[in-house]
C-alpha cells in the first residue's frame, strides 16, 4: 500500500450500501490515521494539538474485515500481530481501545512519524507523518468546558486544563462510562454513543476530582437516498434529517461534498455549506433533500459533515444579548500611536450593499470585455443583492469562519492593508483555525472589523459575503461569492472582490475609487 496521508479530521462512515458510502467528517480536536490491510483496518487516534515535551494519550483500534464470525476472528488475530511505532515507542494493536500514554520527545525528529510494524520491522509504505510543531503551548483554558450538543457516534471534544494522561480521566454520560479516544493538556476527546436521544448529563472527572458537568443534547443525523445506482441522465435525491438541534447556542454547519463528480452532479453545487442558525431550528429538527443528477452510469458517494458549536468559539449569529455597537468619533481610538476608527456594523453592512450596487452597474454593461467571468451570472448578481438587502449580518468583531476556512487563500491573496500580513501567515500555517485566530486577534485589538452574511440559498445559487474593514486606512475589502450550477453562474465558484475607502458612516467616499476584481474557478 502507498503512503497514507495524515487525517486531520475524524471520518465516520455510516452504512449506505450498494456501493454508496456516507462519510461524516468533524475536526473536533482529533487526528485519525488509518492503515488499510488485507485483514482489515488499524486506526490510531491522537489529539491534534501535540506539543514537544508534553504528555499525551491516544488509542489504537483493530477493525477486521470478514463476512462471518470465523473470518472476523481470523482477521482480528492477524491485525493484533502488528504494533504501532510513535515517538520512539512501540504500542500493541488490540481491539479494546485502551488508551496509551507517551511524553512527546523534544529532540528526535522521528517523533512525528507514525509507523505500522510487524515483528519489530516497519512495514514498507505504512508510515504517516503527524504534525508536531516545535512551539510551546499557549495559555490553555482555565476551566473544563463541555459542548451543549453532541453528535451521536462521533467524537466530542471537551476543552480544559487536562494533564494528557487519559488513564486518570473518567468521562460518563448518565453515569455510564464513555470511551476516551485521545487527550492532551488542553483537551479530552471522547466517543459519543450511538442511538442516544434527548438531554443527557455528562460528567468529567480527573484524578478523582470533578472537572465539569453539564446537560448535553444528543443530536442524531440520518442520511437516506433514492436510487443508488444511476444510469446516465437519471435523477435522485439525498435526504438529510437532523434531530436534537433545539437550544443551539450558535449556528451549526452542515457541509456536503460530492466525491464522485465524474459520475453525478449535485445541486446547487458539488461542494457547499448550509448554516443552521438557532432561530432556524426551533422545531428541534432540520430536514432537507438535495438533488443529484447522473452524468454517466454508476454509483455515487457524498460526504456529509455536521459541525456543532463548541464552548468559547467566536459567535457568528446575533443572539438576544448583543454588546453595544461601536461608533466612530472625531478622536478615534489610539492603538500604538495610530488613530483607529471603528464603525457601526449596520453602516458597514449598508455600505457594502451600496458598493455592490455600484459595482453591478459597472459590470452589467461590461461583462463581455472587462469582466468575462461574470457573463451568464445574472442570477448570481440578483441573488447577492437580495441577500445584502434582506440578510442578517454578524456583529462587529466576529469572524466569518466559513469563508475563512474554505477561501482564505483566495481572499487574502487579493486583499491588502490590514489583511496583507494574513497572506504571509497563510503561507506558513497549515490550519484554517490558525488564520481565524490571527484575524480574531486583529479584531480584538481594533485593527480590523469583520462583517459576515451567512450563506443563503437563492434558486440554484448559494451566496454569501464577507467584509474586512481596515481601521488604519479606513478602507474596505468586501468579498461576495456565488456557488452553483450553470443555471446560477458560468463557473462553479465566482468571487467578486471590491476594494473602496469609506466615510465614517460606512459608505464609499464619493471621491474615492471602486476597485473591482473577479475570481473564478
Amino acid at each position: 500500500m502507498k503512503q497514507n496521508h495524515l487525517l486531520l479530521f475524524f471520518l465516520f462512515v455510516a452504512g449506505l450500501f450498494s456501493g454508496y458510502a456516507q462519510t461524516i467528517s468533524s475536526q473536533k480536536g482529533l487526528t485519525t490515521a488509518v492503515f488499510n490491510l488485507p485483514a482489515g483496518a488499524i486506526k490510531v487516534y491522537l489529539p491534534d494539538d501535540i506539543r514537544p515535551g508534553e504528555t499525551i494519550s491516544g488509542t489504537i483500534s483493530a477493525e477486521p474485515s470478514g463476512k462471518n464470525a470465523k473470518q472476523l476472528e481470523k482477521n482480528l488475530t492477524e491485525l493484533k500481530k502488528h504494533t504501532v511505532s510513535f515517538n520512539g515507542e512501540n504500542f500493541s494493536v488490540n481491539n479494546t481501545n485502551t488508551p496509551f500514554r507517551t511524553v512527546i520527545n523534544v529532540s528526535k525528529p522521528a517523533s512525528g512519524l507514525l509507523q505500522l510494524m510487524m515483528d519489530v520491522k516497519t512495514i514498507e509504505g505504512e508510515v504517516v507523518e503527524v504534525r508536531v510543531p516545535n512551539i510551546s503551548r499557549a495559555a490553555g483554558p482555565a476551566s473544563c468546558a463541555i459542548p451543549s450538543h453532541a453528535l451521536s457516534a462521533a467524537p466530542l471534544r471537551i476543552t480544559g486544563p487536562f494533564d494528557g494522561d487519559a488513564s486518570n480521566t473518567k468521562c460518563s454520560l448518565n453515569n455510564k462510562s464513555l470511551e476516551i479516544l485521545a487527550e492532551s493538556p488542553g483537551q479530552c476527546i471522547v466517543k459519543y454513543p450511538n442511538n442516544i436521544t434527548g438531554i443527557q448529563n455528562m460528567q468529567v472527572m480527573e484524578n478523582g476530582q470533578q472537572k465539569c458537568s453539564k446537560p448535553v443534547s444528543s443530536v442524531n443525523m440520518d442520511i437516506s437516498t433514492g436510487k443508488l445506482n444511476l444510469i446516465k441522465g437519471e435523477k435522485t435525491f439525498l435526504k438529510v434529517q437532523i434531530k436534537g438541534l433545539r437550544g443551539l447556542p450558535d449556528q451549526a454547519k452542515l457541509s456536503l461534498q460530492n466525491r464522485t463528480t465524474e459520475i453525478v452532479t449535485m445541486l446547487p453545487s458539488n461542494s457547499f455549506t448550509v448554516l443552521l442558525s438557532p432561530d432556524s431550528v426551533r422545531s428541534d429538527m432540520y430536514e432537507k433533500s438535495f438533488y443529484i443528477q447522473s452524468i454517466r452510469n454508476g454509483n455515487f458517494s457524498v460526504n456529509v459533515d455536521l459541525d456543532l458549536p463548541e464552548p468559547g468559539a467566536n459567535a457568528s449569529v446575533r443572539t438576544g444579548a448583543e454588546p453595544p455597537v461601536v461608533f466612530a468619533d472625531n478622536k478615534g481610538v489610539d492603538v500604538g500611536g495610530i488613530k483607529l476608527h471603528p464603525l457601526k456594523v449596520d453602516g458597514l453592512k449598508n455600505g457594502m450593499s451600496d458598493a455592490f450596487k455600484k459595482a453591478d452597474t459597472e459590470v452589467t454593461g461590461n461583462r463581455g470585455n472587462k469582466y468575462p467571468e461574470l457573463d451568464g451570472c445574472g442570477s448570481c448578481l440578483t441573488c447577492i443583492q437580495s441577500m445584502l438587502d434582506e440578510g442578517k449580518v454578524a456583529l462587529v468583531g466576529e469572524i466569518g469562519k466559513i469563508l475563512i476556512e474554505h477561501y482564505v487563500d483566495l481572499l487574502v491573496g487579493k486583499a491588502g492593508g490590514a489583511l496583507a500580513w494574513i497572506k504571509d501567515k497563510f503561507d506558513k500555517l497549515e490550519k484554517a483555525e490558525d488564520i481565524a485566530a490571527a484575524i480574531a486577534d486583529a479584531v480584538s485589538k481594533g485593527e480590523i472589523q469583520v462583517v459576515e452574511f451567512p450563506e443563503r440559498m437563492c434558486g440554484y445559487c448559494l451566496v454569501s459575503a464577507i467584509g474586512f474593514y481596515d481601521a488604519k486606512t479606513q478602507c474596505m475589502d468586501a468579498f461576495f461569492y456565488c456557488k452553483g450550477t450553470k443555471m446560477c453562474c458560468t463557473h462553479a465558484l465566482t468571487i467578486i472582490h471590491l476594494k473602496y475607502c469609506v466615510n465614517d458612516d460606512g459608505y464609499k467616499k464619493p471621491d474615492a475609487g471602486l476597485e473591482i476584481d473577479v475570481i473564478s474557478r
